[in-house]
């Protein structure tokens, strides 16, 4: 129903309500709940609060998609549960290799939207993700990113990595891209003065006109 967009009201509420004990879903089915809840875009506040208090004693049944999914899917439905995020912060530490781009991108992404900063994460998924920005899309890239700038982190080990990458994959993101991933690199030096300093490769301005202006001296209009 989820990837279908059937939306019916009434019978969503039935099915948080009538699913009883979580703890007899197995964890593939309980993310995959949580995520066509999210795809539909139905927020039912006694299940999701039931899901976030039960899934943490739970974590290593959960797939990383499952795990990347289910806090994408919170995050989607505005759901805030602190305990909650802390749990999944502590447990990804362990399980960061686990991951697919995507999954390590709606991750950050989710915990932007819910402001919630855990900076050893952060270095974490840094250290992991800068080797592999080969995998990413540019959507990724910039929802990464992004997520990074709301809770306030900024790496400029990580932030150079992808000034020098991107221009390698120029013919293969699309202007939208380019000019996501600009503002959002422009976005960090308005808080990095060291990242300010560093120069970066022109050529990932020449397909991002529109917001070069925007752009301090590490990405300098031609």
């Amino acid at each position: 129903w989820g990837k279908l967009r059937f939306r019916d009201e009434a019978l969503l509420s039935t099915i948080c309500e009538g699913i009883g004990e979580l703890r007899s879903l197995n964890a593939f089915d309980l993310s995959n709940i949580v995520y066509s809840l999210g795809l539909l875009n139905f927020r039912h506040a006694g299940f999701l609060r039931e899901v976030c208090a039960h899934v943490p004693s739970r974590m290593a049944e959960f797939s990383a998609q499952g795990l990347s999914n289910t806090v994408y899917s919170l995050a989607q439905l505005h759901f805030h549960h602190t305990p909650f995020l802390q749990a999944i912060c502590a447990h990804l530490h362990s399980r960061l290799g686990e991951f697919h781009s995507q999954g390590i991108s709606n991750t950050v992404y989710a915990l932007g939207q819910f402001n919630h900063r855990d900076t050893g994460l952060c270095l974490a998924i840094c250290i992991h993700a800068a080797p592999r920005l080969h995998s990413f899309n540019g959507q990724s890239v910039t929802n990464t990113l992004d997520g990074f700038a709301r809770v306030g982190y900024h790496s400029t080990a990580f932030l150079l990595t992808v000034c020098r990458h991107v221009p390698q994959r120029v013919g293969n993101l699309n202007a939208g891209d380019i000019a996501s991933i600009a503002y959002e690199v422009a976005r960090a030096c308005d808080h990095s003065l060291d990242l300010r300093k560093q120069p970066c490769p022109s050529r990932l301005s020449t397909r991002s006109t529109t917001v070069v202006g925007e752009i301090p001296s590490i990405l300098p209009s031609r």
